[in-house]
């Protein structure tokens, strides 16, 4: 909030904190998107001395119904619906590479917690060891070490290694591999 007030001062506009916290509310997460819907606002109040909350419903486009952690959810899932999320993750800014790393890192510690678990770890001492402590996250992985298998897993973590092959060294389209990484693993 204290950024964007400051931004809108520095324009030469005023704006009341109602309408600031609805601004901001608004917003996407992605800053490069959430300046540039900011540079929109100020265009379009370019002759109005105060922003008002009819200015701000006509040009900001506003956050998107989705985050990461949709996707995330999804994809655990093995939910085909992840596809359109990730396109509208991808239009909205999250580049495909964030969301691979993010789904490696996820799988590694679905993976580590499914075989802490095997060797008989209990599940507190297992999410002690990762240095898990918020309890949203571990039932994350400990719902998704009960849908996937070992095997799948592993799977998972190969294709995606293969992948980032494709795209780093033989520069394939980042997004379609992307899309392809998901199709290969849930048909």
């Amino acid at each position: 909030e204290l950024s964007v007030y400051k931004k809108l001062e520095k324009s030469g506009k005023k704006i009341s904190v109602e309408n600031l916290k609805y601004l901001t509310s608004k917003l996407p997460n992605n800053l490069y998107t959430a300046k540039y819907e900011l540079e929109k606002l100020l265009t379009y109040t370019a002759e109005k001395e105060e922003i008002q909350k009819e200015d701000i419903d006509a040009v900001i486009v506003g956050k998107p119904e989705t985050n990461i952690f949709v996707f995330q959810n999804q994809f655990l899932n093995k939910d085909i619906k992840c596809l359109k999320t990730l396109r509208i993750l991808i239009e909205n800014g999250q580049h495909p590479f964030e969301i691979q790393s993010f789904l490696l890192n996820l799988l590694n510690k679905i993976l580590i917690f499914k075989t802490l678990i095997k060797n008989e770890i209990p599940k507190s001492e297992a999410f002690a060891k990762m240095k898990i402590t918020y309890k949203p996250q571990m039932k994350v992985i400990e719902n998704a070490a009960m849908l996937w298998s070992e095997e799948e897993i592993i799977k998972a973590i190969k294709e995606l290694y293969e992948t980032e092959i494709s795209q780093k060294i033989y520069f394939e389209d980042i997004q379609k591999n992307l899309e392809e990484f998901i199709l290969k693993l849930f048909l």
